[in-house]
């Protein structure tokens, strides 16, 4: 009997913790900017993402992938169709439907809260650019992981002309800010996002 559960529990300490898959559960993201008017924001309302967390005793450690899409058509102003047609045709939404972020590697620090670096490619209007994202996660009472954080480029890196109105007297500034909120749950089913 004891040689059995001395094997039992050589197989348990060798086997390697496996990550699971998490899928989005809800959100929160704006972007915002200058321009020569007045400064905007926008609320982006249709956000996809999934990730493989690999936990030890409710502490994350590592993210063993991640992938979010961001439809650019639902980037929204609140100030009406005209700027709204001005940011989509500056991301170029029929040709780039989506703005993706896909994960290549994580730094964490393991405490809760816990920080999070994230290496990745950001794809947005067709040009892909090497990121670094930072973010603040928590895991909340129910269990459920929670991100923040908040990211700035410059349009101009993506090949993105700033969009301007009112025959150029309106000029957005080159400059936005992303800051976002997400809460993960356990993928049940998948998106198939990371299956690609």
């Amino acid at each position: 009997m004891q040689r059995y559960i001395l094997v039992f529990l050589a197989v348990f300490t060798l086997t390697p913790l496996v990550g699971q898959e998490y899928s989005l559960s809800s959100y929160k993201m704006t972007v915002s900017g200058t321009s020569t008017i007045h400064d905007w924001t926008s609320t982006v309302t249709d956000v996809k993402a999934e990730a493989k967390l690999l936990w030890d005793q409710n502490r994350l450690k590592a993210i063993e992938a991640l992938e979010v899409k961001v439809r650019s058509e639902s980037i929204i102003s609140g100030k009406g169709s005209v700027m709204d047609n001005k940011t989509w045709t500056a991301l170029k939404k029929d040709e780039y439907p989506n703005i993706i972020f896909k994960l290549k590697k994580a730094a964490i620090s393991p405490d809760n809260p816990f920080k999070v670096t994230a290496f990745g490619n950001l794809s947005i209007a067709g040009s892909t650019r090497a990121v670094e994202l930072e973010a603040e996660g928590v895991l909340s009472g129910n269990g459920l992981p929670t991100f923040t954080g908040q990211y700035r480029l410059l349009m101009s890196d993506f090949g993105i002309d700033p969009p301007t109105a009112l025959m150029g007297s309106l000029q957005t500034g080159d400059e936005i800010t992303i800051d976002f909120e997400v809460v993960f749950s356990k993928s049940n089913p998948s998106l198939g996002l990371l299956k690609k």
